[in-house]
């Protein structure tokens, strides 16, 4: 299964070779690319032309939050999710009240999860 990425420090994504990597002040730190699915930029994070690219042929999406963390949009691989078929299934949950149900209850136990990992990644890091 691949992982959540989460950066809250300032610095640069770059890419190097067939690498995705974070740095700042001295500090670089590679990036799994095979074992991302999604960067969650907190900080102020400047981003190159070649990231973006490597980024896409790997299909890993990159979310932006502002200084307050308030969601700001989503950078998404020009394949990621962009056929017919998905916006069909879309329309068809929506339309069908108890499937939008189990969706919702599905997005609610992500999130939850989600926020555990964060707390766990935290913790073991002792702030």
């Amino acid at each position: 299964m691949k992982k959540t990425l989460y950066i809250m420090q300032d610095g640069q994504l770059k890419r190097k070779d067939n690498s995705l990597y974070f740095e700042n002040e001295g500090m670089r730190k590679f990036i799994p690319v095979e074992d991302t699915n999604d960067i969650y930029v907190f900080g102020e994070v400047d981003v190159s032309k070649r990231f973006l690219e490597f980024a896409s042929q790997k299909e890993i999406c990159v979310h932006y939050f502002n200084y307050h963390g308030y969601y700001m949009g989503t950078y998404y691989p020009r394949e990621h999710l962009n056929s017919g078929h998905v916006i069909l299934k879309q329309a068809e949950h929506y339309i069908d009240r108890g499937k939008r149900l189990v969706l919702a209850k599905i997005f609610v136990k992500g999130s939850i999860e989600q926020m555990k990992r964060v707390i766990k990644y935290y913790r073991s890091r002792g702030t």
